[in-house]
C-alpha cells in the first residue's frame, strides 16, 4: 500500500495549469509506480481515485464535471495559480451575457 501523501504528490505531478482529463491523470499515476517496480494490490485504482477526490475536496485541484466519470471530467491546479476558466464555462458565460443584452 502506498501512503496517501505519496499518492497525492504523484497525482499533483501530472496536473498542470491547463485542464487535463481525470482519466489521463489517474492513468499516469497508476502506470508510473509500476514502471519503477512497485507492486500493487487490487485496490490501487480505488486508492488513487479516492485521493483524487480528496485533492478536489480540499481545493488542491479544481474540477469541471463529475470527477467520478474519469473520461468526462477534467482537473487542473487551483485557479489562484491560473485565472482562466474552463472553455465550456467561458462559452456558457459568453452565451449568458449575450442573452442578457
Amino acid at each position: 500500500m502506498i501512503p496517501p501523501s505519496e499518492i497525492d504528490q504523484l497525482l499533483l505531478s501530472f496536473c498542470a495549469d491547463e485542464w487535463r482529463k481525470v482519466a489521463r491523470v489517474i492513468g499516469k499515476a497508476m502506470v508510473t509506480p509500476e514502471e519503477r517496480g512497485v507492486q500493487f494490490d487490487g485496490t490501487v485504482g480505488d486508492q488513487i481515485y479516492a485521493r483524487t477526490a480528496v485533492l478536489v475536496e480540499t481545493g488542491q485541484l479544481e474540477t469541471v464535471g463529475n470527477v467520478k466519470r474519469w473520461r468526462y471530467s477534467e482537473v487542473r491546479l487551483p485557479r489562484s495559480r491560473n485565472p482562466r476558466p474552463h472553455p465550456e464555462v467561458l462559452g456558457a458565460q459568453r452565451r449568458a451575457s449575450k442573452g442578457a443584452s
